[in-house]
């Protein structure tokens, strides 16, 4: 029960007995592991919905995945005990989603074939992915700032430019699956900025306003193009059928080949590389401070 007054409880934060056995959940590195699972599962989900064909082949890594949302669950019930339903508004709602999640998911396993509910249940499979919100809010994003997570980004920028090289050169379905996963990062990271930083993140004082803007453009982008769009003609087709060759299809049409070529400002981030290695920004500051002379010689 909420008690009046209290400011952590008023807001939905728990604060439980810290010598339970199961307190690990709070810990950054579980909660890390239960992004990147998130993360996955999301690729799966984008893999079903370009690939219906696929997805027997992803049934039991989507119940390994199922698995360990009912394992997590299980360790927060143990750990929040009556706090788990009866926390503040906010809390207590992010843990009935867990218990959707997981709920939905072992229903599409126990129930019949055929049954009415189960042409609803795989659409809760969403609801998976939102979970990531909850511990972008819940969890200490400080360690964002630190060296070790922007070599991480530089790295992944790096084989995002390998990557695109490679796609026009090498066929292979998997290319679209390591694109996912790249967003899912690059997604991450906004996120977790713009909850560091907050409207400084976005404001003209901030002196990275310039790099912001165009991660974000990047990042919106891409949304658009990978999961926005697809989600859409989805819809549509599920909605108007397969025969609904109107103006409109070919406007979308369109609008995501404008989509497709915008993915290549993913190239402008390794600038943003280049300035946040030091030894790299003055090495690459002296070469062109030295192509200037010999332009001014010529």
């Amino acid at each position: 029960m909420v008690r009046d007054g209290h400011p952590d409880e008023a807001a939905g934060i728990v604060q439980p007995c810290r010598s339970s056995r199961f307190a690990f959940v709070e810990d950054g590195w579980f909660l890390g592991v239960s992004a990147a699972v998130i993360m996955t599962n999301s690729v799966l989900l984008v893999a079903e919905m370009r690939s219906p064909e696929v997805r027997s082949a992803l049934f039991w890594p989507d119940q390994a995945l199922l698995g360990f949302y009912a394992v997590e669950l299980a360790f927060r019930v143990l750990h929040f005990r009556d706090d788990f339903l009866g926390g503040g508004n906010r809390f207590v709602a992010w843990n009935v989603l867990d218990v959707v999640v997981v709920m939905s998911g072992l229903l599409e396993l126990v129930l019949p074939p055929f049954t009415t509910i189960l042409i609803y249940l795989p659409a809760l499979r969403v609801l998976r992915v939102l979970r990531i919100v909850r511990i972008v809010l819940e969890a200490d994003l400080s360690w964002a700032g630190r060296p070790w997570f922007q070599s991480f980004i530089g790295v992944v920028i790096v084989f995002n430019g390998l990557l695109m090289g490679f796609e026009t050169d090498v066929k292979w379905l998997g290319w679209v699956y390591c694109e996912h996963m790249l967003l899912l990062i690059y997604v991450f990271e906004l996120v977790v900025n713009l909850k560091r930083h907050g409207w400084f993140f976005a404001s003209c004082a901030n002196p990275d306003w310039t790099w912001n803007m165009l991660d974000s453009a990047i990042v919106l982008t891409s949304m658009l193009d990978s999961w926005f769009f697809p989600v859409l003609h989805l819809v549509s087709e599920a909605i108007g059928g397969s025969s609904s060759g109107s103006n409109s299809e070919e406007e979308l049409g369109q609008v995501m080949v404008v989509m497709r070529m915008l993915r290549l400002m993913r190239i402008l981030r390794l600038l943003k590389l280049v300035k946040s290695v030091r030894p790299l920004f003055m090495l690459v500051t002296g070469v062109m401070a030295a192509l200037q002379g010999v332009a001014w010689v010529l």
